[in-house]
């Protein structure tokens, strides 16, 4: 799981779902959205509004170590633990 706080350290939310810790998480889609990447070999695209998943990525054969979303595109780029770059679109 992963949580979102204010800058003053207010808890705000908690985004469930990942089976294994999270390794990553980067904002995207003008800050709308959250990606997070996990032990779990999964990427996850969250709703920040409603703190849900809306897609689940998959197809990492190991750890997704690190998750970064394009500022320009509705794209994702992910790399794991088993040699892997990915380009979600």
């Amino acid at each position: 799981s992963a949580a979102l706080w204010s800058d003053d350290g207010t808890f705000l939310k908690s985004f469930l779902g990942h089976r294994d810790g999270v390794c990553s998480v980067a904002f995207g889609l003008g800050g709308y959205c959250l990606v997070t990447a996990s032990m779990d070999r999964q990427v996850r695209l969250w709703d920040l509004e409603t703190a849900s998943s809306v897609q689940v990525l998959r197809g990492h054969k190991e750890e997704v170590l690190t998750a970064a979303c394009s500022p320009v595109a509705k794209a994702v780029v992910t790399a794991s633990k088993d040699g892997t770059v990915k380009l979600w679109a």
